[in-house]
């Protein structure tokens, strides 16, 4: 592109979150100093297809992952929010909020409806959290509990009174 003009173009690509348009991107470098001389970018309308094969496949495991996870060990359902929770986390903190903002009442509601026992595991699930992401499990826990329990009465300080573990599986305490 534009070689007979002795201009170098790379082309990208990004995805607009807000109204989830494509555009394609150009930046145009100097052949010499390498210097940038301009950037541009314009609606791609052709449409992203996805292999239709992969679209179902995925479909199908979807629908059958709470019959598999229910037969998971405690360890095993564990390590899944772990991960979960983590990359949630990630993926918050990397679009520009406070990684705490991925926590929400939502959130608890969307992973009640996949393991309705998620409070069982619940302490355990945010100690290991915070070992991973090298916070203190009480720190973790206290940012859990204020984001996530915001739309149930719940009185804080007693929360953090009853942040401490009392056994594996045991859920955070709530008056």
């Amino acid at each position: 592109m534009l070689h007979d003009e002795g201009v170098k173009v790379r082309i990208g690509n990004r995805l607009d979150p807000e109204t989830d348009f494509r555009y394609e991107t150009y930046v145009a470098f100097d052949p010499v100093t390498s210097a940038k001389l301009a950037t541009s970018e314009q609606i791609f309308y052709a449409p992203v297809v996805l292999n239709p094969a992969a679209v179902i496949r995925s479909a199908i495991q979807n629908s059958n992952f709470s019959v598999q996870y229910t037969g998971w060990r405690a360890v095993d359902k564990i390590g899944y929010w772990v991960g979960v929770l983590y990359r949630l986390r990630r993926q918050t903190g990397e679009s520009g909020h406070d990684e705490d903002d991925a926590f929400s009442p939502a959130l608890l509601v969307k992973m009640r409806a996949v393991d309705p026992g998620i409070d069982t595991i619940l302490v355990a699930v945010l100690t290991e959290l915070g070992g991973m992401e090298a916070v203190s499990r009480d720190v973790m826990r206290v940012a859990f509990n204020q984001r996530a329990w915001a739309d149930e009465a719940w009185d804080g300080q007693a929360i953090f009174n009853n942040l401490r573990p009392k056994g594996p599986g045991v859920a955070i305490a709530r008056s």
